[in-house]
């Protein structure tokens, strides 16, 4: 074991990972440990000591000793601000609200948890969140809010699983079954506790499992199942008493002794409370000791010492005294959350509740409510042969939320992301396919069959589920559907969906809005008769307004699109009308509400599953970030897009990322990285054949290679083919662009005369766009001449360059109004929480977790002994995004138990919670899920797996702790 007295600063992670270990084993060696490392911490120069001292401020109030935790914690505050240490902020923070509450000042608690919540949030640092919440709702309980108390359980247990934090998943889950309990709800707690479980013995902290355990035997106690009641009280005290562990002892010897005085055993329930005594009076927790006294009281009169009753009476009587006083300095002064002067901390904290309740419903997505919208509308739009599939689970009774868990994986395998099914009610699924033909629906059928019969149900704990599937007509599936407000018109042969259908194809070519479609006449005339698509139509016509730079015009086309869409219960075209709009409010220089309508699309397409939507506003959020001037957060925006949109497979998402970055890339300086970027997209962007990023990748291919000095002729070339591609497909855009850029290379390489040429050719088309192109064009020209000795129209062509930045700099309406600092930082820390939600959905691993991962199988291959270890392999090794779908593909395999970690090089370990018969089933099964999973909707096909078992395990902890290494 690494020595503390003698570390040295490079040691000092794995001495703080040390500290935390020996904090779940034994506070006592924790403390001591602490104090040891805090003295060599001392003795060394130029080291961060936040971490530790952070620790230290923990072990002592683990250790019950609660003012010099404060104190210290005081002193960690310096030391923080000193280092400029902020991602230690918020658990400072949570920290001190846990000594508060120990110190039972609960409303200075709740003002430190509400700090926490606040900075955790604007840190993306959800697991210190979620237990700022748990420990939140314990104030809150204490004070009587009992509703608000279970509101925030809730919501941190959601966000526990969503996010796969074993402490938090077990520390949430006990809480909450904690308030189950009180309201008399003992089989839903059972239920979350046994859910839990897995977790709690994963994450290795006893105090906590003896807890589960605790109110295990309360739930089994309520609901009449006495004998199994004793099993987990008797065995909790025990091993709570094992291992020292004075809290657990002190709360479990209350409920074994109400359990032995309900089963006539008073001599042993007494023995029980008085071994416990100390332990409960350790904490120093009134609740505790009067529970205690209480049972003594009755324990003595069952036993007939009546005097020995009177006694404890006396101590409870004494007690409930102190308790009360304490109680009315509260009132008087003490307790902030019942001050009207700080009411604003409650509406706070409310709000945050709120905001990750909404963070929770991303994670896991309320589809009964947008996703039922969104299958309503597509069957109405559906034609009559159209089918559904209805796929029903038998009652199996046990555990229904893991397997619908499971099965909400399978038909993601299968689906994809463009395939749409929605949870009814009775263990019910919609499937809705995205290929509609005969071939294809037997086809998923069969693969949907055989998924359901080979994943390893046994491996988790859970039967085999019993299925049934049926076919149903959309009629038949409207019927299903949850019912909406209003009744909803059936579009499935109307000729103005049939019109619509046909006008949005054509937005893909250069036939958009056809020539034989008047669409303000077509707007007009539905608007008239009420008709249900007009929300759709007047969106195309905004969309078509946009792309004739009408930007106003369209503004007003889209915002009231998008209304009529709500209004109809069309969530996806009521998505894509909002992209449009942020694209035109950003036209018209209205950046925050850009951003704004952007971030709410965002959700709305996160909800529905539209990940095509999401990304796209991310870009299109890069792009207004930039015209706001925030250039490194602007990359960051774009690098997320292109990630994204390559594991989604979207070819038109890929270009267009890969275009925009590029862009940014030669703006900061950096055309190899830029050329690296666009080599990568190539094919997609081949694929997707948009004339405009085809014209795009030319181009700023050439302005890569510019630098180079070594492939004039390439780059001559590159900007030759752009400039015919976009004059045969009359993009005026696309041909003043490249002019410009063409004519700036070749003044820089000796051809003026060829440069004032083309130059002169797209001057009149470069009118139509704003002032901002025309004085670089201006400024072009300048330099031609200036280049060419011809300093009259030099001089010229400077004052041409003057006046237009004067009009442009005196426009009434300026181009781009800006966000202000709050609103930016507002703005900034909104999209930082989106981008985590949207790159959880599509199953990124953070690296954090990754090396939470890493850290956990390495402690376990320590007692791992003889058992069998997996190794997967992949080769050719998988790009980024396809190592993070293999790894959400493992863990959807494997149970809570099971330990498994991914590396960069394409390989994975498992280390399986069973050494069973089950073990060949669940390896195989397995491998075959890898080989057959349908690699082409991610671009590939060529993926290959093996799987190979290793009996010793000291090569890939070394491996591990190599990995580890800061």
């Amino acid at each position: 074991m690494l020595d503390l007295r003698t570390v040295s600063a490079d040691d000092l992670p794995a001495a703080c990972q040390l500290l935390e270990d020996l904090f779940l084993q034994d506070i006592n060696i924790a403390l001591a440990s602490s104090q040891q490392l805090m003295a060599r911490c001392r003795e060394l120069d130029s080291i961060k000591r936040a971490r530790p001292w952070l620790l230290h401020v923990k072990m002592l109030w683990g250790a019950g000793h609660y003012m010099q935790a404060l104190q210290a914690s005081t002193q960690l505050a310096t030391i923080i601000r000193n280092e400029q240490a902020h991602d230690q902020l918020a658990e400072h923070h949570l920290l001190r609200g846990l000594i508060q509450m120990s110190l039972k000042h609960n409303g200075t608690a709740a003002e430190e948890y509400a700090t926490a919540i606040e900075l955790a949030l604007n840190q993306g640092q959800i697991s210190i969140a979620i237990e700022a919440f748990i420990s939140i709702s314990q104030s809150y309980g204490m004070l009587g809010l009992n509703n608000e108390a279970r509101s925030m359980l809730e919501v941190a247990n959601r966000l526990a699983f969503s996010i796969n934090d074993h402490k938090q998943i077990g520390k949430s889950a006990i809480f909450l079954a904690g308030n189950l309990i009180q309201r008399g709800e003992h089989r839903h707690a059972l239920r979350l506790l046994r859910q839990a479980e897995p977790s709690l013995l994963r994450h290795g902290d006893m105090t906590w499992l003896v807890e589960a355990g605790n109110y295990m035997g309360v739930c089994h106690q309520r609901e009449g199942e006495m004998e199994l009641a004793g099993v987990y009280f008797e065995s909790m005290f025990a091993l709570a008493r094992a291992m020292n562990a004075l809290w657990s002892r002190a709360l479990t010897s209350i409920n074994f002794a109400g359990y032995l005085l309900e089963s006539g055993d008073p001599d042993h329930a007494r023995q029980v409370l008085v071994d416990s005594q100390d332990a409960a009076s350790h904490f120093d927790m009134g609740f505790l000791q009067r529970e205690s006294l209480q049972l003594l009281v009755r324990a003595c009169r069952q036993q007939g010492a009546y005097d020995a009753a009177l006694d404890y009476l006396r101590q409870y009587e004494n007690l409930m005294l102190t308790l009360m006083q304490q109680g009315l300095n509260e009132a008087n002064g003490n307790n902030p959350l019942l001050q009207p002067r700080l009411e604003p901390l409650r509406r706070k904290i409310t709000a945050m509740v709120e905001e990750f309740e909404y963070m929770a419903g991303l994670f896991a997505p309320a589809e009964i409510g947008m996703r039922g919208l969104q299958l309503r509308m597509r069957c109405l739009r559906a034609d009559d042969a159209s089918r559904l599939l209805l796929l029903r689970l038998g009652d199996e009774g046990r555990q229904p939320d893991l397997v619908d868990q499971r099965l909400h994986g399978i038909l993601r395998q299968l689906l994809g992301e463009s395939g749409l099914w929605l949870h009814l009610r009775n263990s019910e699924y919609l499937l809705l396919p995205d290929t509609q033909d005969s071939a294809s629906r037997e086809r998923l059928e069969q693969e949907l069959a055989k998924a359901l019969q080979h994943y390893p149900w046994r491996w988790h704990g859970l039967a085999q589920p019993t299925y049934s599937l049926h076919a149903l007509t959309r009629q038949q599936a409207l019927e299903k559907l949850p019912a909406s407000g209003d009744k909803a018109r059936d579009l499935g042969a109307d000729p103005v969906r049939i019109l619509l259908d046909r006008i949005e194809a054509d937005r893909i070519n250069d036939r958009f809005p056809p020539e034989d479609v008047n669409l303000p006449h077509l707007v007009r005339e539905l608007a008239s008769q009420q008709h249900p698509e007009v929300g759709r139509a007047r969106m195309l016509h905004g969309i078509a307004l946009l792309n004739g730079l009408f930007s106003r015009e369209a503004c007003r086309a889209l915002a009231q699109a998008r209304r009529e869409l709500e209004h109809v219960g069309d969530p996806e075209y009521q998505a894509l009308a909002g992209m449009m709009l942020s694209a035109a409010l950003s036209n018209c220089g209205q950046l925050y509400q850009a951003v704004q309508t952007a971030i709410e699309t965002i959700e709305l397409a996160v909800d529905l599953g539209r990940y095509d939507l999401a990304i796209e506003c991310f870009l299109h959020i890069g792009q207004i970030l930039r015209l706001q001037g925030e250039f490194g957060d602007n990359r960051t925006m774009l690098e997320t897009g292109l990630d994204l949109a390559r594991w989604c497979n979207n070819d038109k998402l890929v270009a267009k990322a890969a275009i925009l970055l590029a862009d940014q890339l030669l703006l900061d300086g950096a055309p190899d990285e830029a050329r690296q970027v666009l080599e990568s997209a190539q094919p997609a962007i081949s694929r997707h054949g948009d004339t405009t990023w085809l014209v795009e990748y030319y181009s700023y291919l050439a302005r890569c290679l510019e630098s180079t000095l070594t492939a004039p002729s390439r780059v001559d070339e590159l900007y030759r083919a752009a400039l015919a591609l976009a004059s045969s497909k009359q993009l005026l855009w696309g041909l003043v662009a490249v002019t410009r850029y063409y004519a700036n290379y070749q003044l820089e390489h000796g051809r003026a005369g060829e440069a004032l040429a083309m130059l002169q050719s797209a001057e009149p088309t470069c009118r139509q766009f704003g002032l901002s192109l025309r004085s670089e064009y201006c400024e072009s020209f300048f330099r031609v001449y200036r280049a060419l000795g011809d300093w009259p129209m030099a001089l010229q062509w400077l004052k041409h360059y003057e006046e237009t930045m004067l009009a442009h700099l005196s426009n009434d309406q300026p181009e781009h109004r800006k966000m202000g600092p709050r609103q930016l930082k507002s703005t900034n820390s909104r999209l930082q929480r989106l981008r985590m939600q949207l790159e959880k959905h599509v199953g990124w691993l953070e690296p954090a977790a990754q090396r939470r991962q890493l850290r956990t199988l390495q402690l376990a291959l320590q007692h791992a002994g003889s058992a069998t270890l997996l190794e997967l392999e992949c080769q050719p090794s998988p790009e980024n995004h396809i190592g993070d779908l293999i790894c959400r593909l493992i863990d959807h395999h494997c149970s809570a138990r099971d330990i498994w970690v991914g590396h960069a090089t394409g390989r994975y370990h498992i280390l399986p919670s069973r050494q069973d018969a089950l073990l060949d089933e669940f390896a195989s099964s397995l491998l075959d899920k890898l080989q057959q999973y349908a690699w082409r909707r991610h671009g590939h096909t060529d993926y290959h797996f093996t799987l190979h078992r290793q009996s010793s395990s000291a090569h890939l902890a070394h491996e591990l702790i190599q990995e580890l290494q800061p």
